[in-house]
């Protein structure tokens, strides 16, 4: 029974090579960038102290972003155009978000040099972030609803998700960041030569300055391509959606409201910027996090091949790979700190090395699963919102998915703040130089925090998933049905209006 309804839902591919080809440079443009590098950029180059992070989190920043996303996001389900939904939306902030990341890289120019609390300065970085948060909201929210709307065929559209990704890590999407790293780690060493720290600080910011710019230039210029030229072949139902039926169908979500519940239970994860923090200021040395990951890396392509991956999604249902992906973490981060402060280890690279090269090597793999999942269960998570109630509102499901961990992350992310701060963790020019108290702390702070802050509560809501494989079979067959007379009721209003 499965078979034949697969095969009825299976009419025929379309998404084309060439569209596919451009689908994977709007995928590799989210990663083109040295986002690895940001945490860095605002402790050493803007030297933006701790002590105020939590409170443009907190009163400004967070508040702003979670406003605009359920707002934001009601506009976009309420969009009708010619040219789709998404769209415009896409377009227009694509363009307008290379312009904003210039800005951000200026600010080290503009004030380098000033002392930590510069109000201008902090002006200019909160400045960089309403703007961001703004364009991101559409931006994100569009780039979401591309992979929804792009076929309507469920097989189809799991193939592009896990291809994407293959193809996208097999051209290097992250091939920049890594030579940051190691361009960052050889200035880095130039102070144990006795080269004085304004000089090596100089010398990161021109190196981030000039690989920050070329690449928002070249990733606006991939995802451009695409949002040009690609179309959405998921008909939005004549009816639009007032405020009052998007938030019931979101109320009525079952699956919806049991991630989110999720994410409140792990409210109490305390993330930070430990890992971060671990190999630029301990082990000094930023690239050893791509060697460390190496076997990792190796074992991670693994569930990409179409074989093992069909075997997967046959094997486990939904539910339990969610799990798998994203509680693995945890649980092997543990051995790696007991072992690391055995004499001291986790000092010394080379003696570390095949402990946190082993933990990368048990969970990546699990890493690749939990990306394609989190779109897979996503996209779902639309279908299954237009399968009880007749209308797709991808832009505010997102939202409301998305709402609890944004103020879960903004409010936690300041707590760490406050205990960097609390330990003393210093920034600007003498952030390379960190006590062997603030060292081991970090250490410990970044394997152990995760999963003791909030780790295992979250797993319950998993627990109660409750779309099996059988209901999704019958979803994705009714929902064929629906579609095409969706779509001859469009087709019917236009002739009226012609």
């Amino acid at each position: 029974m499965a078979n034949e309804t697969n095969a009825a839902l299976k009419q025929r591919n379309y998404v084309g090579s060439a569209e596919f080809a451009r689908y994977v440079m709007l995928d590799m443009s989210a990663s083109m960038n040295i986002s690895n590098m940001d945490g860095r950029f605002l402790d050493q180059l803007l030297g933006i102290p701790y002590k105020i992070r939590p409170y443009i989190e907190w009163f400004i920043v967070g508040p702003w972003d979670v406003l605009n996303d359920v707002l934001f996001a009601h506009m976009v389900d309420r969009t009708r155009t010619r040219w789709g939904k998404f769209k415009p939306y896409l377009t227009l902030t694509l363009f307008a978000g290379v312009p904003i990341m210039l800005f951000y890289y200026s600010l080290s120019v503009i004030f380098w040099g000033t002392p930590p609390m510069h109000m201008p300065k902090i002006v200019g970085f909160v400045l960089f972030k309403v703007l961001k948060d703004l364009v991101d909201t559409f931006n994100g929210t569009a780039r979401d609803g591309v992979l929804a709307t792009i076929t309507p065929d469920a097989l189809e559209r799991s193939r592009i998700t896990k291809n994407t990704q293959w193809m996208s890590s097999i051209l290097g999407e992250g091939v920049p960041q890594y030579i940051i790293q190691f361009l960052i780690a050889q200035s880095d060493k130039r102070a144990d030569q006795g080269v004085p720290l304004e000089v090596i600080n100089l010398t990161d910011r021109n190196l981030i300055l000039v690989f920050g710019t070329t690449l928002t230039l070249i990733a606006g210029i991939f995802a451009i391509i695409f949002a040009i030229k690609y179309k959405e072949r998921v008909q939005q139902s004549v009816e639009i959606p007032k405020l009052r039926m998007n938030l019931n169908a979101i109320i009525h979500n079952r699956p919806l409201l049991l991630m989110m519940l999720s994410d409140f239970f792990g409210i109490f994860t305390l993330k930070g910027d430990f890992e971060r923090l671990y190999y630029d200021t301990v082990l000094k040395d930023p690239f050893m996090q791509t060697v460390f990951g190496a076997p990792g890396s190796i074992l991670g392509w693994f569930p990409y091949f179409p074989k093992l991956w069909t075997w997967l999604r046959t094997r486990f249902s939904t539910k339990q790979l969610w799990i798998i992906s994203e509680h693995t973490m945890a649980f092997v981060r543990i051995p790696t700190a007991l072992v690391g402060l055995i004499g001291d280890i986790y000092l010394s690279k080379w003696k570390i090395f095949p402990v946190i090269a082993l933990q990368e090597a048990c969970f990546t793999p699990a890493l690749t699963i939990r990306g394609v999942m989190q779109k897979e269960m996503r996209n779902e998570l639309m279908d299954y919102t237009e399968w009880k109630t007749g209308f797709r509102n991808e832009a505010m499901t997102g939202a409301m998915k998305g709402l609890v961990a944004k103020i879960c992350n903004y409010f936690f992310k300041g707590i760490s703040d406050f205990i960097l701060a609390k330990l003393g963790i210093r920034v600007g020019d003498f952030y390379l130089d960190q006590s062997k108290e603030n060292k081991r702390n970090i250490f410990l702070l970044w394997l152990l925090m995760p999963g003791l802050t909030g780790g295992i509560l979250s797993l319950i809501p998993k627990l109660f998933y409750n779309i099996s494989k059988e209901d999704r079979e019958q979803m994705y067959a009714e929902l064929a049905v629906r579609r095409a007379q969706v779509r001859a009721d469009a087709d019917e209003v236009e002739q009226t209006v012609g």
